[in-house]
């Protein structure tokens, strides 16, 4: 009779904890599904694969193209859209120099995947949420140097250290794509040394390393 009971609780005690387990992964995957629907609601659903159509940039002295669905310096907000974004990263690196009194804030100038290559056709195409726009190549680099200038006026500002590894990046796809090739959002492992190299000359490279390496064109 005890064998049978303490079977019976077993039983009932492993249904339970899978049934329990079962709706937990079934809420978390409703959530996500619900935040996916939010998200392509707001922006619009990206392209899954690289469009046929490319633009071009010189790399290791070759035509290389371009997939039009990679990331670009904020080429669609306006100037107000621009000055709230601005206000909203100084607002948050504030809060965040605040909250960690103690520490040392270094702030890292990342460029876009398209602020990183030296472009040969004369237009670049960009995604948007709400489809395909053409833009002046000449206008990614400009926009890129327009935003850079802006965030190192608040790390002047505060006192923050700064280093702009926008010249790192771009000595690194002169020679080699530095994103891709699947994934043309995200440095792949050159990009990501280029990073790296970057944030080591301005803060880890002994007396060479001033805290501070300015925006360049």
């Amino acid at each position: 009779m005890l064998k049978n009971f303490l079977f019976t609780r077993f039983l009932v005690e492993s249904v339970s904890d899978n049934v329990v387990n079962e709706i937990r992964r079934g809420v978390k995957k409703l959530k996500r599904a619900v935040n996916n629907k939010v998200i392509e609601l707001r922006i619009g659903t990206p392209p899954k694969t690289a469009p046929a159509h490319h633009d071009t940039a010189l790399i290791d002295g070759k035509e290389f193209p371009i997939p039009v669905n990679s990331q670009h310096p904020a080429m669609t907000l306006t100037a107000e859209q621009t000055k709230q974004a601005i206000y909203m990263f100084e607002q948050s690196v504030l809060f965040l120099s605040d909250y960690f009194e103690n520490a040392s804030i270094a702030v890292v100038y990342i460029p876009s995947p398209l602020s990183s290559y030296q472009w040969v056709s004369p237009t670049v195409t960009i995604w948007t949420g709400k489809g395909n726009v053409v833009v002046a190549s000449a206008d990614i680099h400009k926009r890129s140097r327009e935003i850079c200038h802006k965030i190192e006026g608040i790390a002047r500002k505060h006192d923050f250290k700064f280093v702009d590894t926008r010249k790192f990046f771009r000595k690194a796809a002169s020679k080699e794509p530095i994103h891709g090739p699947r994934d043309w959002l995200h440095p792949n492992e050159t990009g990501y040394r280029a990073l790296a190299e970057g944030v080591i000359s301005a803060f880890f490279d002994g007396e060479k390393s001033s805290g501070f390496l300015p925006c360049e064109g």
